[in-house]
């Protein structure tokens, strides 16, 4: 008998099967937003500062302007740029295959497939429509909940960090206690 979500050995794992759809590339700039939102900050306030000093030192009244402007238009370039992006690396149509094991997470599409196992896994969140997976070298994957199913999402997320199943091996009676399992010499 296999635990659930553990495939037997003679049978094929179950993949989830899923096509991308036309609101694909604007759900994953949303959530690449959201991921990335404190990188987007840090140089728009940098640069509203910057501008706000240098109209100040010059008593030019269009610097901050432009600064103010500039640091508003940083987000919505981002996600322009992280839709365009997501429309091309993942066309409308494109079939997307996934499975989740007790093991590893299988992901499977045009460019290849990968593996992943769960002690690479960090973390697992879901945002609304969309799981994120932070993985051990700090790369972030950004997945689709409908592409892991809710069953493969929650068993990412509980065993994100586990090392591989291995079933228990029972013990030899007498097997490590000393060497060639015999006792301890006396001491």
């Amino acid at each position: 008998m296999t635990r659930p979500g553990t495939p037997a050995a003679d049978t094929e794992p179950d993949w989830v099967t899923w096509t991308i759809d036309d609101g694909f590339a604007a759900r994953l700039a949303r959530a690449r937003l959201r991921l990335e939102g404190i990188v987007l900050i840090i140089p728009a306030s940098m640069l509203l500062l910057v501008g706000l000093i240098v109209g100040l030192v010059l008593q030019a009244w269009f610097v901050p302007v432009l600064a103010v402007l500039a640091s508003a238009l940083v987000v919505p370039l981002f996600v322009l740029r992280q839709r365009s992006k997501a429309r091309r690396t993942h066309p409308v149509g494109t079939v997307l295959r996934s499975c989740v094991t007790m093991d590893e997470l299988l992901l499977e599409g045009p460019r290849g497939t990968s593996r992943v196992g769960h002690r690479l896994v960090r973390s697992v969140r879901r945002w609304g429509d969309m799981v994120v997976v932070r993985f051990a070298n700090g790369v972030h994957e950004v997945i689709p909940v409908e592409l892991l199913g809710e069953d493969g999402a929650a068993l990412l997320a509980r065993r994100a960090g586990h090392k591989p199943h291995k079933p228990r091996t029972p013990r030899q009676p007498g097997a490590g206690a000393g060497p060639a399992g015999g006792s301890a010499p006396p001491g």
